[in-house]
């Protein structure tokens, strides 16, 4: 998909410029403890998260909403379950890069008997077997590098990330074999309907714990900046120490663009 390629490459050009000025940035005039969340571009951010909320409060949420009733629970675990299948080779080759041999074993493991056992990942036979499903990603790769997260950046539509996911997220849509595959045989299509189901299918899945995090905290965006960035650390420790134990993104659900994005990051399996 072309278009979805150029966005990915242009948000990580982008990125990679808001990097070179996170250094002599000064703290937000909003929140003047801003550099203590490496937030330097906080009152930028707030305005974007401002777009970002309206869009999900008019047409993603009501979208999602609509899903979740008119579609039962087994076919809305199905669906995520292929979502989740597809991106497996993304993850393994990510395992690989990452050093975690086990990893990229289970990963190859539950794709393997997913796709011949469970309908082509319909049913996760492997899950249902005891081999729970995570996530790795580029950005996630390069945090275990060592590479830096870079300051915090809220993105039109792709919503939470940083310079660091911004450029992962770039390089696993281009390697991505299923998109690869889609566009070698002219069927964009393929690309454009995989990319709103996963959308929807990520925002339904975390409608209610977004609702319960948006009324329990006295400011949303800072509540959602702290789960994402805790979040991220905690994935890249993972593929640090080669552990499979899922980690929960609450954020996911507003990243409308993602699909192989890092700010997508759910590892916890349905």
């Amino acid at each position: 998909m072309r278009s979805r390629r150029f966005t990915a490459v242009l948000c990580a050009v982008a990125m990679i410029g808001f990097s070179g000025l996170g250094g002599c940035a000064a703290p937000s005039k909003t929140n003047p403890e801003a550099a203590e969340d490496n937030d330097p571009f906080e009152s930028v951010n707030r305005k974007v998260w401002a777009f970002d909320m309206e869009l999900d409060r008019y047409f993603l949420k009501p979208v999602a909403e609509g899903y979740r009733a008119v579609m039962p629970d087994i076919a809305q675990t199905g669906i995520s379950n292929v979502l989740s299948n597809i991106k497996s080779p993304i993850v393994f080759a990510n395992d690989l890069l990452q050093g975690n041999i086990t990893r990229a074993g289970e990963t190859l493991e539950r794709l393997t008997l997913n796709t011949l056992l469970g309908a082509g990942g319909l049913i996760d036979v492997a899950g249902n077997h005891g081999l729970r499903g995570h996530e790795a990603d580029f950005g996630q790769t390069l945090g275990v590098w060592g590479i830096d997260s870079g300051p915090y950046l809220v993105l039109p539509l792709l919503g939470p990330s940083n310079p660091r996911d911004g450029i992962g997220y770039g390089v696993d849509s281009l390697i991505d074999p299923f998109s690869i595959k889609m566009r070698a045989a002219n069927i964009d299509q393929g690309n454009y309907i995989r990319w709103g189901v996963s959308v929807v299918s990520d925002r339904t899945a975390t409608i209610d714990q977004l609702d319960e995090v948006k009324k329990e905290s006295l400011d949303f965006y800072a509540a959602i900046r702290s789960l994402y960035q805790q979040q991220r650390a905690a994935a890249v420790a993972a593929g640090k120490s080669g552990s499979s134990a899922p980690v929960t993104d609450l954020s996911v659900g507003l990243q409308t663009g993602s699909l192989v994005s890092p700010a997508a990051h759910r590892d916890e399996v349905r």
